[in-house]
């Protein structure tokens, strides 16, 4: 069923996985940038049933992202056996960082919840404010979720809308993902694979 709802088009979910991150990586992401660097640190289960605070993570949404193919990949364990989820969705994902990126996945307001993101190559930031009060950073017009006043943020110049991004090889160590808004998904493939793959 949520694969025919994801293969039919548009989208809307929020996914997590417990007891450990999971990886999304991605050729390229274009679109409207709204980051808070919160430094929050939510509850996250562990293995033996019991949770634990003590993880830094920071919240990024994108009100409107482009991305170039998407490769997420989730660590589990079934019997004392690992396995992995893969999802792989528009065009391959390579691990290399040269030339430019064609987008072929739209995506409104997207959020990751994560420990960690970074690119393989350049990144490029318009109309772009370093250090804005995280609780003045919105995404479609919204606060994120859980930002502080005076904490760091990364907004816009001009208030509300306007700031961009161009983040050429995402690498994403993420604990929570949602998509409030919509996503479009070409060629959406879910397989589970015997051991810890390390990619698609």
């Amino acid at each position: 069923m949520l694969g025919s709802a994801l293969a039919g088009g548009a989208l809307a979910a929020g996914f997590n996985v417990t007891h450990q991150p999971f990886t999304l990586t991605s050729n390229g992401v274009a679109g409207d940038l709204r980051s808070s660097s919160r430094c929050n640190t939510p509850a996250i289960g562990t293995p033996d049933g019991s949770t634990r605070t003590d993880t830094g993570m920071t919240r990024v949404g994108f009100s409107d992202a482009r991305l170039a193919g998407l490769c997420g990949v989730v660590h589990q364990s079934f019997a004392g056996l690992p396995y992995s989820l893969l999802l792989t969705a528009g065009q391959e994902v390579k691990g290399g960082a040269s030339g430019g990126f064609t987008p072929d996945i739209s995506a409104k307001n997207l959020y990751l919840q994560a420990t960690g993101l970074k690119s393989r190559g350049t990144t490029r930031l318009e109309n772009t404010v370093i250090g804005h009060s995280a609780d003045q950073v919105e995404v479609a017009g919204k606060p994120l979720a859980g930002a502080q006043p005076g904490g760091f943020g990364l907004g816009s110049a001009g208030g509300g809308g306007g700031a961009t991004i161009s983040l050429r090889g995402l690498d994403a160590k993420a604990h929570a993902a949602e998509i409030a808004g919509s996503m479009e998904l070409p060629g959406l493939n879910l397989r589970v694979v015997a051991g810890s793959a390390e990619s698609c």
